[in-house]
């Protein structure tokens, strides 16, 4: 299972695209690991986009520690150098003005400034709606292999549920969120509506419930 949503999230960072950087006051993320089992390795702070005036930024870990410091703000990953990354979850944070305390570990996590507060809410909410897809993706599976057709489409009327609810709240975290790094990348995950080309050529705007 932990393995399945690690995937999730590094699927999920792959899709998504941070907003443009801007500069401003300073983000000091502070981190920690479970024990001192990588000191002396690096961790990395690697934005979502790349351009060649932004480098990735790394330092290496000492006492199971290690901190930031950047005035970009944007979207990024911090990940442990891939020799010593089995265990550790690649983390999505956001470098805001302030102090972030950050935890790597098979769940990795972040929080203390207004938008990672919220992107680790996200995260969370994320965590538990990938468990329940894979539920029913699972029980839908052994439905189709018994040919249990009303119980495979019964699995889909969840499922599809489960996809609007993930949707709507993604949507209210973005509104709470209003602007910045957070918002842009929720707004590129879930817009809130797409286009139709009609039978007469025409593109029609549909708007998601």
């Amino acid at each position: 299972m932990v393995k399945h949503l690690t995937y999730l999230f590094i699927v999920l960072s792959i899709l998504l695209v941070a907003c443009k950087p801007t500069s401003g006051g300073e983000c000091r993320i502070v981190g920690q690991l479970p024990d001192h089992s990588r000191d002396g390795k690096w961790v990395y702070l690697v934005p979502f986009i790349r351009p060649d005036s932004m480098g990735v930024d790394s330092v290496k870990i000492t006492d199971g520690k290690f901190v930031f410091t950047t005035r970009k703000h944007l979207m990024g990953i911090i990940r442990v150098e891939l020799k010593s990354r089995w265990g550790i979850q690649d983390l999505l944070v956001v470098t805001e003005p302030g102090e972030v305390a950050v935890k790597l570990d098979s769940i990795s996590s972040a929080g203390g400034t207004p938008q990672n507060d919220l992107l680790q809410q996200w995260k969370e909410y994320t965590q538990a709606y990938g468990r329940q897809i894979w539920i029913c993706q699972k029980t839908s599976r052994t439905a189709h292999q018994a040919g249990d057709t009303a119980t495979v489409s019964a699995q889909k009327v969840v499922m599809d549920s489960l996809r609007r609810e993930y949707r709507h709240y993604s949507w209210r975290l973005m509104d709470r969120a209003a602007s910045g790094p957070l918002y842009d990348f929720l707004k590129q995950r879930f817009p809130e509506s797409y286009q139709r080309k009609m039978p007469d050529g025409t593109v029609k705007e549909i708007k998601l419930d």
